[in-house]
């Protein structure tokens, strides 16, 4: 290979650091430029992804506290400074380490107490089960896997009627899920009794009514009209239209069994559900409105509604409180969100490349084609929130080396492979192209 002037290269290099050079890389790293014809842009925002939900504290009173990053970006990438650089002229072979000031990770956090985000099947599902996993089991008669199949079935088999339900449940899933945050109403789904059962036992007759084989035969609501069943359905539909802190939510929420009631309320079977849905004309825009139950209705829903007034106003003075922040976040199991940020320096940082010559021997290229980090550790700063856990939290996440470590080697990845490396190179071969006219390399 033909040698390659190192006093132009190494010049070429310098000019990356000149304050208010023309090729001066902090300020290229600040925002576009144009030098000659060429319009350089810095790299792009770098955005990690979320962590996830990471056990950070496990302890009593709070039990497992998950911390979840997310929203997250690496900025100050213009705090960069030279250490070294060689070439080497006969092979155009080029190293340079370079060094970060001060780099800073921000972004949101979620923390949540006990158990992870998910839907609110899944989250109904956990307050039914005392320790029981909520991933669905292998076995295709598990609970989760048989609604799944049934909503499955909503979204291809019953017409527009069936994809209004199904879209109006997604569309409203996360205030259903986070009304489980509201410990009045987690309690009373849980352990409230009709006839002396609770949510669990109903659960599991509509479980034995959807297995398949029982699907045509099983009732769900035996007796049908002012059954146990049907009277806990009621039950709680009231308690969650109480605690849902969407208007459109609760209103959804007061529908669902608007379109699946069998002449006389009689006893159902999954079937006889489906094709309800199947054969009924989606519900108009109208029918969907608050309307608060001014339609006449069956005495036992009335009388129900009556003996039930004094649990519903529990449930929504619990949400008022959790609202107003009377009852906090910490005390509820609701995930508490916040902002974090996180200064750190990164040690060392070294890039490997080369210089190579046009074949008319006319022009010069540089490219960077990796880089190596030392990997630092960083560790976030928590925005406080109202209570007694941010503090045991705060600690938790300081002492967690397992974290810091983990989260360094992912901003020291995105640092890696993001466009800087581009940039470098292009802002080089700019000012070597200058250097090496004046010098006739």
């Amino acid at each position: 290979m033909s040698e390659h002037n190192g006093s132009a290269v190494d010049a070429s290099w310098h000019e990356l650091w000149k304050p208010y050079g023309t090729y001066e890389l902090k300020r290229a790293l600040k925002g576009r430029r144009r030098i000659g014809l060429a319009w350089l842009r810095p790299p792009s925002k770098l955005t990690l992804p979320d962590t996830g939900p990471v056990v950070v504290l496990n302890s009593e009173p709070w039990g497992a506290v998950t911390l979840n990053l997310k929203g997250a970006a690496v900025s100050q990438l213009d705090t960069i400074h030279p250490v070294s650089f060689t070439h080497n002229a006969a092979t155009g072979d080029i190293t340079a380490t370079v060094k970060f000031h001060e780099l800073k990770y921000a972004g949101n956090y979620e923390a949540r107490r006990t158990r992870a985000t998910g839907s609110a099947l899944k989250v109904a599902s956990k307050q039914m089960k005392s320790g029981s996993p909520l991933a669905a089991a292998a076995d295709p008669n598990d609970s989760l896997s048989l609604a799944k199949s049934y909503q499955d079935q909503l979204a291809t088999d019953t017409g527009p009627n069936g994809n209004l339900m199904l879209n109006t449940y997604y569309r409203h899933n996360s205030a259903y899920s986070d009304a489980f945050d509201n410990p009045k109403f987690a309690q009373r789904w849980a352990s409230y009794p009709t006839d002396g059962q609770t949510t669990s036992y109903y659960a599991q007759q509509t479980h034995t009514a959807a297995t398949p084989g029982n699907t045509g035969s099983v009732s769900v609501n035996s007796g049908g009209g002012a059954s146990a069943y049907n009277r806990h359905a009621l039950t709680m539909q009231m308690f969650l239209v109480a605690a849902v802190t969407d208007v459109e939510a609760a209103t959804a929420a007061t529908q669902f069994d608007g379109v699946t009631k069998g002449p006389a309320q009689d006893s159902q079977t999954v079937d006889s559900v489906m094709n309800i849905v199947k054969t009924s004309p989606p519900p108009q825009a109208s029918a969907l409105s608050a309307a608060k139950f001014v339609h006449a209705e069956p005495l036992w829903r009335t009388q129900l509604r009556n003996e039930l007034a004094d649990h519903v106003q529990e449930i929504e003075k619990a949400k008022d409180d959790m609202a107003r922040g009377i009852l906090l976040k910490e005390e509820t199991g609701a995930p508490i969100d916040g902002q974090f940020n996180s200064y750190f320096a990164v040690p060392s940082l070294t890039l490997h490349g080369k210089v190579t010559r046009s074949a008319d021997g006319s022009a010069h290229t540089v490219t960077f084609t990796s880089a190596q980090c030392t990997f630092p550790e960083v560790s976030v700063r928590l925005g406080a929130f109202p209570g007694k856990l941010h503090g045991e939290l705060t600690a938790a996440v300081d002492k967690a080396r397992f974290l810091k470590s983990f989260l360094g080697k992912r901003v020291a990845s995105t640092v890696q492979s993001s466009g800087l490396l581009t940039l470098m190179s292009r802002l080089m071969t700019l000012a070597l192209a200058e250097h090496a006219g004046t010098k006739k390399v």
